[in-house]
């Protein structure tokens, strides 16, 4: 386990850095595969099909590498780290609970529309969310935590008495 500056123990995973990772890669997942791949079919269908399948890759890649990113920054935020592996269990957990819910809707579409469902790919896709969410953490620089300006820290006081 890990301390923080003034000697209190760091939690191992930060609850709301694992739930943001995980949704920003279950919904940008979501929002790729649903709006952005049918919208470009005709763009795609005209590439060879590796040149098309390397475009698809990178745009999955992408939101995984950003959620990553972004649930690691969250807890450098949060409660500072000292070490880039860190933040790795909050974002693999909620990159991993992203994942099974990409994959139940998945499984729910297919049974709903009666096509059949490629069972074996399922784990390869889940150890590739992994290593992308994984990467995407690993970029983030360790660091203290962020604190406000103390005049932003004041006007943020004054605005919540004032509800």
């Amino acid at each position: 386990m890990s301390y923080s500056s003034d000697g209190s123990p760091r939690p191992v995973i930060d609850r709301p850095a694992a739930r943001l990772a995980g949704l920003i890669a279950l919904l940008g997942t979501l929002f790729v595969t649903l709006v952005v791949l049918p919208g470009t079919s005709e763009i795609l269908t005209g590439l060879s099909a590796p040149v098309a399948f390397g475009v698809v890759l990178l745009l999955t890649t992408a939101v995984r590498l950003i959620a990553g990113v972004i649930g690691a920054r969250r807890q450098r935020g949060a409660s500072g780290t000292e070490r880039r592996s860190e933040a790795m269990p909050s974002v693999l957990l909620g990159v991993a609970l992203g994942w099974l819910g990409y994959e139940a809707l998945a499984l729910l579409a297919a049974h709903a529309t009666g096509q059949d469902v490629a069972l074996a790919r399922m784990p390869l896709e889940g150890l590739r969310w992994l290593a992308e969410a994984a990467l995407g953490a690993f970029i983030v620089q360790p660091g203290p935590p962020q604190t406000l300006d103390p005049r932003v820290q004041r006007f943020v006081i004054r605005s919540g008495r004032q509800r």
